[in-house]
């Protein structure tokens, strides 16, 4: 059983991805070394929040899979992808945050997957979070 106060650090990971997911977007007000930054801190604020959650890891391949737990798996596996992809493109072009990463993919392969990847995961975090 989860205690309170992890519930509750949950909620707040929560809204600080909801506000760093607003931030990043604002990519032509926050300009490179901003949006690099924060991007960084979403993808270290994704791995906490899978940490947090990493019941959901422990019980992949236990019990039985309904229809309802099909699609949240799919829906989990599909956004994971898409959010690893976009943050593994977006350290490519990195000039500022992680210089040492700029150029392991050619940059305008890596920007089409960036805008790519993102897209869908911000399709993806609506379904998932609309279907918790």
């Amino acid at each position: 059983m989860q205690t309170k106060t992890t519930n509750i650090i949950k909620r707040i990971v929560d809204m600080l991805l909801t506000v760093l997911l607003l931030f990043l977007m604002a990519f032509q007000v926050t300009g490179d070394v901003l949006h690099e930054w924060l991007g960084i801190g979403m993808t270290v604020t994704l791995i906490l929040h899978h940490i947090l959650n990493r019941k959901w890891y422990k019980s992949i391949f236990r019990g039985k899979y309904s229809p309802y737990r099909i699609v949240m798996t799919a829906v989990n596996t599909l956004l994971l992808a898409a959010i690893a992809l976009t943050a593994l493109s977006g350290m490519s072009m990195s000039s500022h945050a992680v210089p040492f990463m700029y150029g392991t993919v050619k940059v305008m392969t890596a920007r089409k997957l960036h805008l790519a990847m993102f897209y869908w995961s911000f399709i993806l975090m609506g379904v998932h979070i609309g279907l918790h």
